[in-house]
């Protein structure tokens, strides 16, 4: 079974700035229309001892699981004041994409939901697969993974469509968006994810998807985040295609 650590303290501390010295660019700004962080990261260990011991608040890496890091970064303002800021880090923090969500299109234009129990909400939505990627995997195949580990459909042909922060007031991490086509249907039930509260598959035209999110039934930021990016997608291709049109007449 995968394991989780929770920090405090001085260890807390320590095991953060371990964290840093083997990933420096988790303290720098990725961002080419801005020089430096707007807020910069106090990682010496004396002034982030001296904030434990003066406020009684943890800072550093609080909790690390198999599938994320949460880090409690101190940080200086403009006028001097140092305060903590959360940040929920990849558990791979040398790749910068997280997650995948699988947007996957039958020859039939339907798209593939599942009715999935969470225990966050205490709900079931309808929501499109998704999952974490493995370390070194590409987004394609852990999406191809993950839609076959939660509905038992392969599909053959897989294609990013968008990779984007979720998130951007929490975490750096990205999820991919990938499109998969070309899906062969499954032979039988997968039992392992039954038991991770997936209440069935549900093959949804196009139409029938928007109704959905305009009456709220679906009411998940993924699934809704994915029509947008469809609606991309295909207004992309249509492009190009006009284009290899005027260029081959």
């Amino acid at each position: 079974m995968a394991t989780s650590h929770t920090f405090t303290g001085e260890r807390a501390i320590d095991k953060y700035l371990e964290l840093i010295a083997a990933h420096p660019a988790l303290t720098k700004r990725n961002d080419t229309h801005f020089a430096g962080r707007s807020l910069p990261l106090l990682i010496d260990k004396t002034a982030l001892l001296q904030h434990l011991n003066t406020t009684g608040e943890d800072v550093g890496l609080l909790r690390q699981t198999p599938y994320f890091i949460d880090v409690a970064d101190l940080v200086e303002a403009p006028d001097g004041s140092r305060f903590v800021y959360n940040r929920r880090l990849n558990a791979n923090p040398g790749e910068e994409i997280a997650g995948v969500t699988c947007v996957a299109r039958t020859k039939n234009q339907e798209i593939l939901l599942l009715r999935h129990d969470r225990h966050a909400t205490g709900k079931c939505h309808f929501e499109l697969p998704r999952g974490f990627k493995e370390p070194g995997e590409t987004p394609e195949k852990a999406a191809i993974r993950e839609l076959e580990e939660e509905t038992g459909y392969k599909a053959s042909s897989a294609h990013v469509l968008h990779s984007i922060y979720t998130d951007n007031g929490l975490t750096a991490a990205k999820v991919s968006f990938v499109l998969l086509e070309d899906l062969a249907e499954p032979t039988e039930i997968n039992k392992k994810e039954l038991a991770e509260s997936i209440h069935g598959v549900h093959l949804t035209p196009y139409n029938t998807l928007l109704a959905m999110i305009s009456t709220g039934e679906i009411d998940e930021a993924f699934t809704i985040g994915a029509v947008g990016l469809i609606h991309a997608y295909a207004s992309k291709t249509t492009n190009q295609e006009k284009q290899e049109q005027k260029l081959a007449s």
